[in-house]
C-alpha cells in the first residue's frame, strides 16, 4: 500500500509526548507536548508520519521507572506501536521506499538496553526508526487494527506459536484473558486446535467469551486456578500477570516436561525459579522484533482468524495523550487504547 508522494511533507518539527523524569507511580503530568526536532535517519532508518500509534503496560511501567534494569534514554517519546507512511529514507533502506504504508513495533534489537538501539518514540507526528521494524501494512489492514495489534499481538503470538509451542489437542491456561495479550494469545492457541481456559473478573467475563471463545473461563475473584482440578496436568500455561509466587503454582499444574511461560515478570531472578521440578521449559521473556511475526498478525486479522478490539481512539492533543493515559492506568479498558494523528 502506497500514499501519493504529493502528500508527503516534510516539516522541521513536530509534536511529540515524552517525559523527561520518571515518577513512581507513574503521572500523567510528567508528559510534556511540545514541538521537537524531526530528527533525519541515519543509515538503516526511514521516518515515518505516524497515522496511529497504542499505549501499553511498558509506556507506564518506564514512566514509573520499572522493571529494574531497563535502560532507556531522557527524555523518552512514548508509544512502541507503528503505524503509518514512510516519508524519509536513510542510506542502505531498500525492502521499503517512500510513500510505503508500514507497521510494526519501535523495540530496538529486543534487548530493551540503552545499546539495542532505539526504542519507543512513536508517540510523536514524525517518529525515526530502524527500517528493519516496518512491515508493508496491506491494505486490507486498516491502520488502527495494526497499530493496536503490533507489540500486544507480537508478544501473544511469539508466546503461543514459540515459547509454548501449542499443538492441537493441548490443555492450555491463559492467565489474564481479558488483557490485550490475552485476549489474542487464546485466540491463537484456540486456532492451533488446543483446549483453552482462562481467568478473568466477572466484570470482563462476556467480553472474554465473546471475542475470543475460550473452553473455560474462571472468575480470579471467586476460585483460585491452582486448586482446580479441571487445570491439572496442563501442556502449557502462560502467565500475562503474576510474579514468582504464580510460577511456584503454576509448576504443580503441568504435566511431565510442561511449559510456562511469563511476560508480566520480565526481570524475575533466575535463582527463584526451582531447577529441580519437572518442567520441560520456563521462560519470563519479552518480545523481539520479527517482521516475519507481523506479517501473520496481518494476515490471521485479514483473514478473519484474529479479532484485534478497539476500545477507544484518542486525538494526538496534550488533553488526548494524557486521557489515554489515564484509561490505561485505570485498568477498565476492554480491548486496545489507540492515538490517532489525523
Amino acid at each position: 500500500m502506497q500514499t501519493p508522494l504529493h502528500d508527503l511533507v516534510i516539516p522541521q518539527v513536530c509534536k511529540a509526548a515524552f517525559y523527561e523524569k520518571t515518577r513512581a507511580p507513574a503521572d500523567v503530568d510528567s508528559v510534556q507536548f511540545l514541538d521537537v526536532p524531526v530528527i533525519q535517519p541515519l543509515e538503516g532508518q526511514v521516518i515515518v508520519k505516524m497515522r496511529y500509534s497504542s499505549l501499553n503496560p511498558v509506556d507506564w511501567k518506564l514512566m514509573s521507572g520499572a522493571p529494574p534494569g531497563w535502560g532507556h534514554d531522557l527524555p523518552f517519546v512514548l508509544g512502541y506501536d507503528v503505524a503509518g507512511t514512510v516519508v524519509a529514507l536513510g542510506e542502505g533502506v531498500t525492502h521499503l521506499r517512500v510513500g510505503h504504508e508500514v507497521f510494526g513495533v519501535n523495540w530496538g534489537d529486543g534487548s530493551h538496553k540503552v545499546e539495542g538501539g532505539p526504542s519507543g518514540g512513536c508517540f510523536k507526528e514524525y517518529a525515526t526508526m530502524s527500517a528493519k521494524v516496518l512491515s508493508l501494512r496491506p491494505p486490507e489492514l486498516w491502520a488502527v487494527k495494526a497499530a493496536a495489534v503490533s507489540l500486544a499481538g507480537t508478544t501473544a503470538y511469539q508466546a503461543v506459536a514459540q515459547h509454548m509451542d501449542v499443538k492441537k489437542k493441548d490443555k492450555v491456561l491463559i492467565l489474564g484473558g481479558s488483557g490485550a495479550v490475552g485476549q489474542l494469545a487464546i485466540q491463537m492457541a484456540k486456532e492451533l486446535g488446543a483446549w483453552v481456559a482462562t481467568t478473568c473478573s466477572s466484570r470482563t467475563a462476556d467480553f472474554v467469551k465473546k471475542i475470543a471463545q475460550p473452553d473455560l473461563i474462571i472468575d480470579y475473584n471467586e476460585q483460585n486456578w491452582y486448586k482446580m482440578q479441571e487445570l491439572d496436568n496442563l501442556d502449557s500455561i502462560f502467565a500475562t500477570f503474576g510474579d514468582i509466587t504464580t510460577f511456584q503454582h503454576a509448576e504443580y499444574k503441568l504435566k511431565d516436561e510442561g511449559r510456562y511461560v511469563s511476560n508480566s515478570d520480565c526481570d524475575a531472578p533466575v535463582a527463584l525459579i526451582p531447577k529441580d521440578k519437572h518442567l520441560k521449559y520456563h521462560a519470563f521473556f519479552c518480545l523481539s522484533n520479527n517482521t516475519e511475526h507481523q506479517d501473520v498478525l496481518a494476515n490471521l486479522i485479514v483473514g478473519g482468524k484474529l479479532n484485534q478490539v478497539i476500545c477507544e481512539e484518542f486525538p494526538f492533543t496534550e488533553a488526548g495523550v494524557k486521557c489515554i493515559i489515564e484509561k490505561q492506568l485505570s485498568n477498565t479498558s476492554m480491548g486496545k487504547n489507540v492515538i490517532k494523528f489525523d
